[in-house]
């Protein structure tokens, strides 16, 4: 049988039809040299045709452009451009972190100027033998020096309902609505990190 006539070329060249006809004639011609030959589509095996067909079908292919892989030239760009955000979006998760670092060690500072007291008034019992320590206010500062301090429960006892209510203020405690002294006194013990059985104690034992 004779061999089929080469597929003609669609204008312009690098046009989808051109690769799929290339493709599929270097396919058939292929598959006719393999048929037997009392096959009715054989065509006897030519080494010089098959090569020309696949030839051609890979020329026509280079041709066409795959919309999915961008040419030499926006390839480049797109990595520029892809380089660029990488290193604007390091610089911005740099100045993050950098960011996040210095509140943890704000925070940690003001926690630990806080818990450190805290736990030293929790291990003083009434503060009579080791006199508590001062704690900070919840917003950093230090109790104003016109409020007496409290250094044992002698001085909390002492304070008047007002510096007390100035000391749950300051330590981000609720005033209570109603004139309760012991009540006052039990929740400021509490926010300088004494012992509530402690003070309960202490409390039951006076009145």
């Amino acid at each position: 049988m004779a061999q089929p006539p080469v597929p003609a070329l669609t204008q312009p060249l690098n046009d989808i039809r051109n690769v799929v006809e290339a493709q599929s004639y270097y396919e058939d011609i292929k598959n006719r040299m393999n048929y037997a030959p009392t096959a009715p589509r054989y065509i006897p095996y030519d080494e010089a045709v098959l090569v020309s067909a696949r030839s051609r079908a890979i020329k026509l292919g280079n041709l066409y452009p795959d919309p999915d892989i961008p040419t030499p030239a926006e390839d480049l760009a797109a990595i520029q451009a892809l380089v660029a955000t990488l290193v604007t979006g390091q610089a911005a998760l740099r100045t993050d972190l950098t960011a996040v670092r210095t509140d943890l060690v704000g925070r940690i500072n003001a926690l630990s100027k806080t818990l450190m007291p805290k736990v030293h008034n929790s291990l003083s019992y009434l503060g009579r033998d080791i006199p508590w320590q001062v704690v900070p206010f919840v917003d950093g500062t230090m109790p104003p020096a016109d409020l007496p301090g409290i250094h044992n429960v002698d001085d909390l006892e002492h304070l008047t309902i007002p510096q007390l209510n100035t000391y749950l203020q300051g330590h981000g405690l609720t005033v209570p609505a109603q004139q309760n002294k012991q009540s006052r006194i039990m929740a400021v013990a509490q926010a300088l990190g004494v012992v509530g059985s402690v003070m309960e104690d202490h409390l039951a034992d006076i009145i």
